[in-house]
């Protein structure tokens, strides 16, 4: 009889393990799905994650970030351009900036790896009347600190 608890047991517990063992990296899914990045959800895993905000200034880091998370919503009025100035460092996995236009259109501005530690620049696109979004897209694993300042012409 307790040999076959014991089989039973085991039967139960494979399962368990291998549902607890799998776990899903969403960064692996995400990364290079712009169709995913442009939807108006987030998607992530991260173990840290921190942000402050100063006037259109965004400074932050995360730590196993794996998907991707909205930083900032804005709305633009259509006239001009929009400017954003960022600064990415990657200290392990990859990461990108994405800022996606109100039809879900994804433009990545910045985008950077552990081995290439640093990204610096400032991209201009012009503006069209709605609600943009800027996200970090991380893959697996992903530690970063960023600081994005956004100039649309209007308060962001």
């Amino acid at each position: 009889m307790i040999k076959g608890m014991k089989k039973a047991a085991a039967a139960l517990l494979v399962p368990a393990v291998l549902l607890t063992g799998c776990s899903v990296n969403f960064g692996k899914q995400v990364y290079d799905n712009e169709e995913m990045i442009g939807a108006d959800y987030d998607r992530y895993n991260a173990d840290y994650f921190s942000q402050s905000t100063e006037g259109n200034t965004m400074s932050g880091s995360a730590e196993k970030l794996e998907g991707m998370r909205t930083i900032k919503k804005f709305d633009s009025s259509g006239e001009g351009e929009i400017s954003l100035t960022y600064d990415l460092n990657v200290s392990s996995g990859r990461a990108k900036i994405a800022l996606v236009a109100p039809d879900g259109a994804v433009m990545i501005p910045g985008e950077c790896t552990a081995e290439e530690e640093e990204t610096t620049g400032s991209e201009q696109y012009e503006a069209v009347e709605g609600e943009y979004r800027i996200k970090l897209v991380g893959d697996e694993g992903t530690k970063l600190e960023y600081e994005i300042t956004i100039e649309t012409g209007v308060d962001a």
